[in-house]
């Protein structure tokens, strides 16, 4: 797995939220181009002025669409 996620594209196959005490955690599984597994988290923060939203972490732009889709149909919004 690679550590510098910003290098290497991944076809996103599944997408998983994980929900703690003051977490949200979203991973996305998929294979990078050279065809190995790899897997990327982003890990969300209760905003403390919105109960209802969260704060996002920075996104890579070809992970977006996957991360707010999981996040909408886990009920969460991002503030």
């Amino acid at each position: 797995m690679s550590l510098d996620q910003s290098t290497r594209p991944l076809d996103v196959e599944n997408v998983r939220v994980f929900d703690y005490r003051r977490d949200v955690i979203v991973e996305l599984h998929g294979e990078t181009p050279d065809g190995e597994f790899d897997a990327v988290s982003y890990v969300f923060r209760e905003d403390p002025d919105d109960e209802t939203g969260l704060r996002s972490p920075e996104i890579e732009a070809d992970h977006e669409a996957a991360v707010h889709e999981a996040l909408d149909e886990a009920d969460y919004t991002l503030t």
